[in-house]
């Protein structure tokens, strides 16, 4: 399950699916393949319930990821400096079947073993699709941590960042071509 939340709680008046989405439960199976040579494909299938509309839509989504990091890891055995970034290519049903490329990189310290584990870093964050969208194309960066305890599963953390961004393309753009983001999260993953 995926919780998507907009703390304006509203749609406003422009009703797209990137909007709906972004205030949803999204409820999904999926498979994924073993990695090879860092690469993961995968797909899910499911349903997406905005708790904004109550609108029920289907949520099909699919792609290929692959991670690199350096240095001290959240679950590692020292603290130290440490790089990681993510590149993504997911399809997306809910957008008017995008296809969206997206790049997620963090530079920073994690601190030491003990109950409480955090990593300190800078992000910057690339996203671009094939429709050109303005909302899916745009530059950010900013603070984050990361977080977790000892007692918690290895595969499960807390993150929150604050980010400064900038729309690539304006047409069609309501908003203004910078932004500022709060996110918050919590992650979780069991696999076989």
């Amino acid at each position: 399950m995926r919780f998507v939340g907009d703390s304006r709680l509203n749609v406003g008046s422009i009703v797209a699916p990137q909007y709906l989405s972004e205030s949803a439960f999204i409820v999904a199976a999926g498979v994924r393949t073993r990695p090879w040579h860092r690469l993961t494909g995968w797909f899910e299938a499911g349903s997406s319930m905005s708790y904004v509309t109550g609108h029920l839509l289907p949520d099909y989504r699919g792609g290929l990821s692959t991670a690199r990091g350096i240095g001290s890891t959240l679950n590692g055995e020292s603290g130290g400096w440490f790089a990681d970034t993510t590149l993504d290519a997911v399809f997306v049903s809910r957008f008017g079947n995008d296809f969206l490329v997206y790049d997620q990189s963090r530079a920073g310290y994690t601190t030491a073993p003990g109950d409480w584990r955090f990593q300190f870093y800078w992000a910057g964050n690339a996203t671009v699709d094939d429709q050109r969208m303005y909302w899916a194309n745009f530059l950010e960066t900013g603070p984050g941590v990361r977080l977790r305890a000892a007692w918690m599963p290895p595969s499960l953390y807390f993150t929150g960042g604050v980010f400064r961004g900038a729309y690539l393309i304006n047409a069609g753009n309501p908003r203004r071509p910078n932004f500022n983001d709060v996110r918050t999260g919590l992650w979780y993953a069991f696999t076989h």
